[in-house]
Protein backbone atom coordinates (compact mmCIF):
# COMPACT_ATOMS: atom_id res chain seq x y z
CA UNK A 1 0.00 0.00 0.00
CA UNK A 2 1.03 3.52 -0.85
CA UNK A 3 2.62 5.20 2.46
CA UNK A 4 0.39 7.78 4.17
CA UNK A 5 2.07 11.33 3.60
CA UNK A 6 4.36 13.08 6.18
CA UNK A 7 2.65 16.02 8.12
CA UNK A 8 5.09 18.51 10.41
CA UNK A 9 3.17 19.99 12.86
CA UNK A 10 5.25 22.90 13.94
CA UNK A 11 5.03 24.49 17.48
CA UNK A 12 6.91 27.94 17.89
CA UNK A 13 6.11 28.52 22.09
CA UNK A 14 7.06 31.39 24.35
CA UNK A 15 5.48 31.46 28.13
CA UNK A 16 2.18 29.76 26.90
CA UNK A 17 2.60 26.57 29.49
CA UNK A 18 -0.68 27.20 30.84
CA UNK A 19 -2.02 26.29 27.74
CA UNK A 20 0.77 24.05 26.21
CA UNK A 21 -1.03 20.80 27.73
CA UNK A 22 -4.45 21.22 26.23
CA UNK A 23 -2.90 21.76 22.91
CA UNK A 24 -0.52 18.68 22.93
CA UNK A 25 -3.36 16.66 23.75
CA UNK A 26 -5.18 18.05 20.44
CA UNK A 27 -2.40 16.97 18.57
CA UNK A 28 -2.33 13.32 20.29
CA UNK A 29 -6.09 13.09 19.78
CA UNK A 30 -5.36 13.37 15.94
CA UNK A 31 -7.12 10.44 13.61
CA UNK A 32 -4.40 11.38 11.04
CA UNK A 33 -1.22 9.45 12.47
CA UNK A 34 1.63 10.34 9.99
CA UNK A 35 2.88 13.18 11.34
CA UNK A 36 5.88 14.57 13.25
CA UNK A 37 6.23 17.27 15.31
CA UNK A 38 8.74 20.39 16.03
CA UNK A 39 8.24 22.20 19.30
CA UNK A 40 10.73 25.23 19.91
CA UNK A 41 10.53 27.17 22.92
CA UNK A 42 11.86 30.65 22.59
CA UNK A 43 13.53 31.31 26.05
CA UNK A 44 10.22 31.06 28.13
CA UNK A 45 10.44 32.08 31.71
CA UNK A 46 7.53 30.05 32.53
CA UNK A 47 7.64 25.63 32.42
CA UNK A 48 7.32 25.46 28.77
CA UNK A 49 9.85 23.86 28.08
CA UNK A 50 9.76 21.47 30.85
CA UNK A 51 5.89 20.84 29.90
CA UNK A 52 6.99 19.91 26.35
CA UNK A 53 9.72 17.69 27.73
CA UNK A 54 7.39 15.50 30.00
CA UNK A 55 5.66 14.90 26.31
CA UNK A 56 7.77 13.27 23.89
CA UNK A 57 7.54 10.16 25.90
CA UNK A 58 3.82 10.34 25.30
CA UNK A 59 4.82 11.02 21.40
CA UNK A 60 7.13 8.51 21.09
CA UNK A 61 5.43 5.70 22.76
CA UNK A 62 2.68 6.42 19.84
CA UNK A 63 5.47 5.91 17.10
CA UNK A 64 5.36 9.69 16.59
CA UNK A 65 8.31 11.69 16.05
CA UNK A 66 8.89 14.75 18.95
CA UNK A 67 11.69 16.80 18.06
CA UNK A 68 12.25 19.98 21.36
CA UNK A 69 14.31 22.73 20.80
CA UNK A 70 14.99 25.89 22.39
CA UNK A 71 16.62 29.35 21.84
CA UNK A 72 18.98 30.92 23.77
CA UNK A 73 17.60 34.15 23.88
CA UNK A 74 13.87 35.55 22.36
CA UNK A 75 14.13 35.30 18.64
CA UNK A 76 10.43 36.50 17.74
CA UNK A 77 7.64 34.44 16.84
CA UNK A 78 8.09 34.35 13.01
CA UNK A 79 12.29 33.48 13.20
CA UNK A 80 10.78 31.00 16.09
CA UNK A 81 8.79 29.26 12.95
CA UNK A 82 11.12 29.55 10.68
CA UNK A 83 13.62 27.74 12.73
CA UNK A 84 10.67 24.81 13.33
CA UNK A 85 10.41 24.22 9.65
CA UNK A 86 13.64 23.85 9.02
CA UNK A 87 13.94 21.07 10.97
CA UNK A 88 10.33 19.34 9.48
CA UNK A 89 10.26 16.36 6.95
CA UNK A 90 6.96 16.57 5.86
CA UNK A 91 4.96 17.10 2.84
CA UNK A 92 2.63 19.30 4.57
CA UNK A 93 3.05 21.69 6.79
CA UNK A 94 1.25 22.90 10.15
CA UNK A 95 2.05 26.15 11.73
CA UNK A 96 0.24 25.79 15.51
CA UNK A 97 0.68 28.39 18.57
CA UNK A 98 1.17 26.64 21.39
CA UNK A 99 -2.26 27.96 23.08
CA UNK A 100 -4.58 26.65 20.20
CA UNK A 101 -5.99 23.44 19.61
CA UNK A 102 -6.62 21.12 17.18
CA UNK A 103 -10.17 18.88 16.60
CA UNK A 104 -9.47 15.49 16.04
CA UNK A 105 -9.95 15.66 12.30
CA UNK A 106 -8.47 18.49 11.37
CA UNK A 107 -5.19 16.43 9.45
CA UNK A 108 -7.49 13.96 8.46
CA UNK A 109 -9.91 15.88 6.82
CA UNK A 110 -7.52 18.79 5.15
CA UNK A 111 -4.73 16.19 4.29
CA UNK A 112 -7.14 14.61 1.98
CA UNK A 113 -8.30 17.51 0.06
CA UNK A 114 -4.43 18.35 -1.14
CA UNK A 115 -4.27 14.51 -1.98
CA UNK A 116 -6.65 14.64 -3.87
CA UNK A 117 -6.50 18.47 -5.50
CA UNK A 118 -2.64 18.55 -6.37
CA UNK A 119 -3.48 21.91 -7.93
CA UNK A 120 -4.33 23.44 -4.57
CA UNK A 121 -1.07 24.72 -2.43
CA UNK A 122 -2.80 25.03 1.02
CA UNK A 123 -6.45 24.40 3.01
CA UNK A 124 -7.81 26.80 5.36
CA UNK A 125 -10.97 25.69 7.94
CA UNK A 126 -13.25 27.78 9.88
CA UNK A 127 -12.49 27.98 13.41
CA UNK A 128 -14.25 28.21 16.69
CA UNK A 129 -13.00 31.13 18.77
CA UNK A 130 -12.07 30.48 22.88
CA UNK A 131 -11.12 33.11 25.84
CA UNK A 132 -8.72 32.31 28.45
CA UNK A 133 -10.49 30.20 29.65
CA UNK A 134 -11.35 28.35 27.20
CA UNK A 135 -15.06 29.19 26.62
CA UNK A 136 -16.56 29.48 22.91
CA UNK A 137 -17.11 33.03 21.44
CA UNK A 138 -19.23 34.16 18.46
CA UNK A 139 -17.67 33.17 15.05
CA UNK A 140 -19.07 32.49 11.45
CA UNK A 141 -17.25 30.84 8.26
CA UNK A 142 -15.86 33.41 6.14
CA UNK A 143 -17.21 31.70 2.98
CA UNK A 144 -20.85 30.15 2.97
CA UNK A 145 -19.88 26.54 1.90
CA UNK A 146 -16.91 24.63 1.58
CA UNK A 147 -14.92 25.33 -1.79
CA UNK A 148 -11.96 25.93 -4.04
CA UNK A 149 -11.22 29.26 -5.26
CA UNK A 150 -8.57 30.32 -8.17
CA UNK A 151 -5.60 31.70 -7.15
CA UNK A 152 -6.10 35.18 -8.62
CA UNK A 153 -9.74 35.46 -7.02
CA UNK A 154 -8.55 34.46 -3.31
CA UNK A 155 -5.36 36.59 -3.72
CA UNK A 156 -7.72 39.76 -4.66
CA UNK A 157 -9.65 38.61 -1.12
CA UNK A 158 -6.58 38.59 0.57
CA UNK A 159 -5.97 42.11 -0.44
CA UNK A 160 -8.99 43.20 2.51
CA UNK A 161 -8.30 40.27 4.77
CA UNK A 162 -5.98 37.31 5.94
CA UNK A 163 -9.14 34.92 6.66
CA UNK A 164 -6.65 32.17 8.36
CA UNK A 165 -3.98 32.32 11.54
CA UNK A 166 -1.38 29.56 11.07
CA UNK A 167 -3.57 27.26 13.19
CA UNK A 168 -6.43 27.27 10.31
CA UNK A 169 -4.32 26.31 7.74
CA UNK A 170 -2.37 22.83 5.96
CA UNK A 171 0.53 24.31 3.29
CA UNK A 172 1.84 22.11 0.55
CA UNK A 173 5.75 22.27 1.13
CA UNK A 174 6.18 22.42 -2.36
CA UNK A 175 4.15 25.22 -2.66
CA UNK A 176 6.06 27.11 -0.23
CA UNK A 177 9.18 26.05 -1.89
CA UNK A 178 8.10 28.18 -5.43
CA UNK A 179 7.38 31.30 -3.48
CA UNK A 180 10.60 31.18 -0.81
CA UNK A 181 12.01 34.14 -2.94
CA UNK A 182 9.10 36.32 -2.13
CA UNK A 183 9.03 35.52 1.71
CA UNK A 184 9.94 38.58 3.96
CA UNK A 185 9.14 38.83 7.58
CA UNK A 186 6.58 40.59 9.22
CA UNK A 187 6.35 41.15 12.50
CA UNK A 188 2.68 40.53 13.33
CA UNK A 189 0.68 39.61 9.86
CA UNK A 190 3.22 37.20 8.83
CA UNK A 191 0.71 34.49 8.17
CA UNK A 192 -1.78 36.92 5.85
CA UNK A 193 1.35 37.71 3.82
CA UNK A 194 2.36 34.39 3.76
CA UNK A 195 -1.42 32.76 2.86
CA UNK A 196 -1.31 35.87 -0.26
CA UNK A 197 2.18 34.05 -1.35
CA UNK A 198 0.24 30.31 -1.90
CA UNK A 199 -2.29 31.79 -3.57
CA UNK A 200 0.24 32.67 -6.34
CA UNK A 201 1.16 29.14 -7.14
CA UNK A 202 -1.74 27.18 -6.90
CA UNK A 203 -5.07 27.42 -5.83
CA UNK A 204 -6.96 27.91 -2.44
CA UNK A 205 -9.18 25.27 -0.23
CA UNK A 206 -11.68 26.56 1.83
CA UNK A 207 -13.65 24.25 4.84
CA UNK A 208 -16.63 26.02 6.36
CA UNK A 209 -16.96 23.49 9.78
CA UNK A 210 -14.55 24.41 12.45
CA UNK A 211 -11.45 21.99 12.54
CA UNK A 212 -9.98 24.19 15.48
CA UNK A 213 -9.65 26.90 18.30
CA UNK A 214 -8.33 30.07 18.30
CA UNK A 215 -7.09 31.47 21.78
CA UNK A 216 -8.30 35.02 22.12
CA UNK A 217 -6.74 36.46 25.25
CA UNK A 218 -5.03 39.18 26.52
CA UNK A 219 -1.64 37.82 26.02
CA UNK A 220 -1.56 37.00 22.82
CA UNK A 221 0.90 38.76 20.40
CA UNK A 222 -2.51 40.02 18.29
CA UNK A 223 -3.85 41.55 21.17
CA UNK A 224 -0.44 43.44 21.89
CA UNK A 225 -0.15 44.76 18.36
CA UNK A 226 -3.59 46.37 18.78
CA UNK A 227 -2.76 48.16 21.68
CA UNK A 228 0.52 49.36 20.31
CA UNK A 229 -0.93 50.32 16.39
CA UNK A 230 1.62 47.72 15.29
CA UNK A 231 -0.61 45.79 13.37
CA UNK A 232 -2.94 48.57 11.44
CA UNK A 233 0.48 49.89 10.08
CA UNK A 234 1.45 46.75 9.33
CA UNK A 235 -1.36 45.98 7.68
CA UNK A 236 -0.55 48.76 5.15
CA UNK A 237 2.46 47.50 4.07
CA UNK A 238 1.53 44.34 3.12
CA UNK A 239 -1.52 45.21 0.89
CA UNK A 240 1.05 46.97 -1.14
CA UNK A 241 3.38 43.99 -0.91
CA UNK A 242 0.84 41.37 -2.16
CA UNK A 243 -0.22 43.98 -5.02
CA UNK A 244 3.59 44.01 -5.69
CA UNK A 245 4.30 40.41 -6.00
CA UNK A 246 1.12 38.98 -7.10
CA UNK A 247 1.35 41.29 -10.26
CA UNK A 248 4.93 39.35 -10.72
CA UNK A 249 2.73 36.55 -11.23
CA UNK A 250 0.18 38.00 -13.93
CA UNK A 251 -2.36 39.07 -11.51
CA UNK A 252 -4.02 42.23 -12.31
CA UNK A 253 -7.36 42.09 -9.31
CA UNK A 254 -5.33 41.92 -6.89
CA UNK A 255 -3.50 45.43 -8.11
CA UNK A 256 -6.78 47.17 -9.15
CA UNK A 257 -8.32 46.61 -5.51
CA UNK A 258 -5.44 48.00 -3.94
CA UNK A 259 -7.05 51.11 -3.59
CA UNK A 260 -10.58 49.92 -1.74
CA UNK A 261 -8.23 47.91 0.49
CA UNK A 262 -6.70 51.04 1.50
CA UNK A 263 -9.90 52.35 2.55
CA UNK A 264 -11.12 49.12 4.47
CA UNK A 265 -7.78 50.21 6.88
CA UNK A 266 -10.30 53.21 7.98
CA UNK A 267 -13.07 50.78 8.83
CA UNK A 268 -10.33 48.65 10.95
CA UNK A 269 -9.10 51.52 12.87
CA UNK A 270 -12.57 52.01 13.79
CA UNK A 271 -13.18 48.56 15.37
CA UNK A 272 -9.45 48.76 17.25
CA UNK A 273 -11.03 52.06 18.30
CA UNK A 274 -13.67 50.43 19.82
CA UNK A 275 -11.88 47.45 21.53
CA UNK A 276 -9.68 49.91 23.11
CA UNK A 277 -12.16 51.97 24.41
CA UNK A 278 -14.05 48.81 26.00
CA UNK A 279 -10.48 48.12 27.44
CA UNK A 280 -10.36 51.76 28.79
CA UNK A 281 -7.54 52.83 26.91
CA UNK A 282 -8.87 56.24 25.67
CA UNK A 283 -5.66 58.08 24.45
CA UNK A 284 -5.26 54.36 22.29
CA UNK A 285 -8.80 54.78 21.18
CA UNK A 286 -8.75 58.85 19.81
CA UNK A 287 -5.53 57.64 18.35
CA UNK A 288 -7.19 55.08 16.13
CA UNK A 289 -10.05 57.63 15.09
CA UNK A 290 -7.87 60.13 13.76
CA UNK A 291 -5.94 57.33 12.06
CA UNK A 292 -8.80 55.92 10.05
CA UNK A 293 -9.22 59.64 8.14
CA UNK A 294 -5.81 59.00 6.88
CA UNK A 295 -6.94 55.67 5.33
CA UNK A 296 -10.46 56.71 4.66
CA UNK A 297 -11.05 60.22 3.47
CA UNK A 298 -15.00 60.04 3.92
CA UNK A 299 -15.09 58.00 6.90
CA UNK A 300 -16.44 60.98 9.02
CA UNK A 301 -20.05 60.51 7.68
CA UNK A 302 -19.37 56.50 9.01
CA UNK A 303 -22.34 56.03 11.47
CA UNK A 304 -19.63 53.90 13.77
CA UNK A 305 -17.17 56.47 13.48
CA UNK A 306 -19.77 58.87 15.00
CA UNK A 307 -20.62 56.78 17.67
CA UNK A 308 -16.95 56.47 18.52
CA UNK A 309 -16.69 60.14 18.36
CA UNK A 310 -19.31 60.83 20.29
CA UNK A 311 -18.28 58.15 23.15
CA UNK A 312 -14.84 59.81 23.23
CA UNK A 313 -16.20 62.86 23.97
CA UNK A 314 -18.34 61.76 26.25
CA UNK A 315 -21.73 62.07 24.46
CA UNK A 316 -24.05 59.99 23.80
CA UNK A 317 -23.98 57.21 21.02
CA UNK A 318 -25.56 58.10 17.85
CA UNK A 319 -26.73 54.10 17.65
CA UNK A 320 -27.72 51.70 20.46
CA UNK A 321 -25.22 49.84 22.15
CA UNK A 322 -27.02 46.66 20.80
CA UNK A 323 -26.98 48.52 16.90
CA UNK A 324 -23.10 48.93 17.00
CA UNK A 325 -22.43 45.45 18.45
CA UNK A 326 -24.08 44.18 15.22
CA UNK A 327 -22.57 46.65 12.76
CA UNK A 328 -20.40 44.55 9.90
CA UNK A 329 -17.10 47.30 11.05
CA UNK A 330 -16.96 46.14 14.23
CA UNK A 331 -17.96 42.68 14.12
CA UNK A 332 -18.59 40.45 10.51
CA UNK A 333 -21.86 38.53 11.74
CA UNK A 334 -22.31 36.85 8.10
CA UNK A 335 -20.69 34.73 5.61
CA UNK A 336 -19.81 35.51 2.33
CA UNK A 337 -20.52 34.09 -1.40
CA UNK A 338 -17.00 32.64 -2.63
CA UNK A 339 -15.53 34.75 -5.51
CA UNK A 340 -16.50 33.93 -8.99
CA UNK A 341 -15.24 30.62 -10.66
CA UNK A 342 -14.51 28.91 -7.67
CA UNK A 343 -15.89 25.60 -7.46
CA UNK A 344 -18.27 23.34 -4.74
CA UNK A 345 -15.60 21.18 -2.91
CA UNK A 346 -18.31 18.92 -1.23
CA UNK A 347 -20.28 18.61 -4.87
CA UNK A 348 -16.98 17.70 -6.52
CA UNK A 349 -16.14 15.22 -4.14
CA UNK A 350 -19.55 13.47 -4.38
CA UNK A 351 -19.42 13.54 -7.94
CA UNK A 352 -15.67 11.62 -8.10
CA UNK A 353 -17.07 9.45 -5.27
CA UNK A 354 -19.64 8.40 -7.97
CA UNK A 355 -17.77 7.50 -10.86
Amino acid sequence: MEKAPLISICIPNYNYARYLPECLDSILDQTYRDFEVIFRDNASTDHSYEIAKSYQDKFLKQGIPFKIGINPQNLGSDRNSELCAMESRGKYRLILASDDLLYPSFLEETVSILEQYPKVSMVMTHRDEIDASGAKLTSVPFYNTSCIIPGEQQAAVFMKTGIAIPGQRLMRVSSIEQVKEWICTFQVANDWYYNALLSCVGDIAYLDKPLMQYRVHSGNETTESENNMTAVMEHYQIIHKIAKVTSQYGYQLPRERLPESIQKLGSMCLRYGFKMLNAGKISIARKYLNLSKVFDEEIEGNEVYQSLSQALEGGIAATSKEGLLNNPILQRKISYDPPAGSMDLIADRERNATE
